[in-house]
């Protein structure tokens, strides 16, 4: 047996590089002498080593270079699309470029699903196909000519005209949606690529929900996938489009110079009378937030009840973390006259407020790093410092996690 392992490994070439086997197809590029090729799984040469670059396989095709001009293999090592292109990119049927025009091949047949006559061109956009949970088969792409956008199918039919001076791809639910812009203006188009609705919107966001959020003269509201108006244009900004991939949390809004909360239908679930109201942070289910009324800063719910009363100092720019003046493990960083404390969701004193700053804390655990007289310190919840005497020049957590030399505060 091992005679026979020795003469196995005497037949096999000695390649100056082997590259991996993709999954499923079992083909791997392989060279020697700076020229590329491809093998199977059995060692077996699909094609000579005469290529000056070889790609791993993509779905069907590998894509090879010969003498600066790039072309297709298939899986039996045939040339489908012979090396004449400048260009070969993108995933699946590859844009290919000759000159200064684009076009698409075909990764099964090797031959042009388009002509060559595009100014430019973009990678498919993928759209699943939700009753068999796949994608690839109904993908567009967009391409550009003469300055006009259009969007073409992987027949390589124009689903979109190229008249649009710019186009995004989205899906909704089961069908593709189009937002397209027209003389400066956008509007929706439906997946056979018929006009929603008129060009009148000065900007159009989908975010994956049946809301999508346009603006018009400077103001925001939200229409649905069919266009019509479902929250009106009043807001001067409409900041917060997460919450409306669920109908049960609010969204942030901003009118008349103040802050509130809308619902999904649009109701004004918080009256925007706040001068700053900090996100509500769902994904760590924070169900207060903090917001300055009057110049104070206190703390609400998504009811819009104080909970907190407004009168600590909105030091908000200067704290950028969310931990400033955000709840974590049911405490709160505040500052009250010009000092640092922390408090609990029932407003008690837990640190009290002597601190110049508070510089970082580790997540999940009690203890704080502050500045206080000048001196950097660990402090936990129930109050007990103690003093870094090693490196005073550290900022951040892991500064002090490398020089940790501390010593309790003698009070």
């Amino acid at each position: 047996m091992n005679n026979m392992l020795e003469h196995n490994q005497k037949q096999q070439p000695d390649y100056d590089y082997r590259g991996a086997f993709t999954k499923h197809l079992n083909i791997a590029v392989v060279g020697k002498g700076g020229k590329y090729g491809y093998i199977n799984r059995e060692g077996v040469e699909i094609t000579p080593l005469k290529y000056d670059h070889a790609m791993i396989f993509y779905w069907d095709a590998g894509r090879v270079q010969l003498g600066g001009k790039w072309g297709l293999v298939n899986r039996q090592g045939e040339e489908i699309t012979p090396p004449v292109y400048d260009a070969m990119y993108g995933h699946q049927d590859p844009i290919v470029r000759l000159g200064d025009k684009y076009g698409f091949v075909s990764n099964k047949t090797g031959k042009l699903i388009t002509p060559l006559k595009y100014d430019d061109a973009e990678e498919w956009t993928q759209l699943l196909d939700f009753e068999n949970l796949v994608s690839g088969n109904n993908d567009l792409a967009r391409v550009q000519l003469d300055g006009k956008w259009g969007c073409i199918n992987q027949r390589g039919e124009e689903v979109l005209p190229l008249k649009y001076d710019e186009i995004r791809i989205h899906q909704f639910r089961h069908h593709p949606r189009f937002i397209a812009k027209l003389d400066g203006k956008w509007e929706l188009i439906s997946g056979k690529g018929e006009k929603i609705g008129e060009f009148e919107y000065d900007g159009i966001e989908y975010f994956g929900s049946e809301r999508i959020r346009v603006k018009k003269d400077g103001k925001y509201g939200f229409v649905d996938s069919t266009g019509v108006v479902v929250i009106p244009l009043v807001y001067d900004e409409c900041n917060s489009h997460v919450p409306f991939n669920n109908k049960d949390k609010p969204g942030l809004v901003k009118r008349g110079g103040k802050y509130g909360y809308i619902d999904y239908s649009g109701k004004e679930i918080i009256k925007p009378k706040y001068e700053v109201v900090r996100p509500f942070d769902f994904a760590e289910r924070r169900h207060l937030t903090a917001a300055v009324l009057g110049g104070k800063a206190g703390f609400i719910n998504m009811k819009g009840r104080t909970v907190i009363p407004f009168m600590y100092e909105p030091d908000f720019e200067k704290q950028e973390d969310y931990w400033f003046y955000g709840f974590e493990k049911q405490f709160a960083n505040v500052k009250l006259n010009g000092k640092w404390g922390v408090i609990d969701t029932k407003n008690r004193i837990v640190l009290p407020f002597v601190y110049d700053e508070f510089i970082e804390r580790k997540r999940g655990v009690g203890f704080r790093y502050a500045m206080r007289e000048g001196k950097k310190l660990m402090v936990d919840r129930n109050g007990n410092e103690r003093i870094m005497i090693k490196n005073p020049e550290a900022r951040t957590f892991y500064d002090y996690l490398r020089d940790m030399q501390w010593v309790d505060m003698v009070k």
